[in-house]
């Protein structure tokens, strides 16, 4: 199968801190792959990350985000650690209906001729309610639990890209 978008969430899926909403306190820096905020609390990226998202933009690989959370401090997040242009369309809204947020970002890609049907899609999320409403709304697009039914980024190249 030829995927030709992913779509991942934030919290716990791209990073392991649990709610990024609830803003960090400033100011931050950058370590590597963590941002640290001026109470030691630190937001790690998971391993292999950046790999997956350079892989999938070699292999013409489009990569967006569905994020239950206001967009400021995670698009802060996302551009401190140098990740934000890897994603397009992405949709980090206040609301926990990642099924509409998908929507949005299909429309999008749509609206500027590139068009992509939901089995050419794969939905990343930490979340099995998330996972699940998903899958209900769009049954022909290929939805992961991450830690459950792919555990690294390593192991989602291997499924989008067909290598890892």
């Amino acid at each position: 199968m030829r995927y030709k978008l992913v779509v991942l969430d934030l919290d716990g899926t791209i990073w392991d801190y649990p709610k990024t909403s609830s803003v960090l306190p400033e100011p931050i820096t950058v370590q590597g792959d963590a941002v640290v905020a001026a109470d030691g609390t630190r937001l790690l990226l998971r391993d292999g990350l950046r790999d997956f998202l350079k892989a999938c933009a070699e292999r013409g690989v489009l990569v967006s985000l569905a994020s239950w959370n206001s967009p400021n401090f995670p698009v802060k997040m996302l551009s401190a650690l140098g990740l934000m242009g890897y994603f397009a369309h992405p949709k980090l809204e206040p609301h926990p209906y990642k099924e509409l947020m998908l929507k949005e970002i299909l429309e999008d890609f749509n609206g500027e001729g590139v068009r992509i049907s939901p089995e050419e899609v794969v939905f990343v999320d930490d979340r099995d309610v998330m996972v699940q409403r998903v899958k209900e709304r769009f049954p022909s697009m290929t939805c992961l639990q991450f830690g459950v039914d792919v555990r690294s980024y390593s192991e989602l190249e291997k499924i989008v890209c067909g290598r890892g």
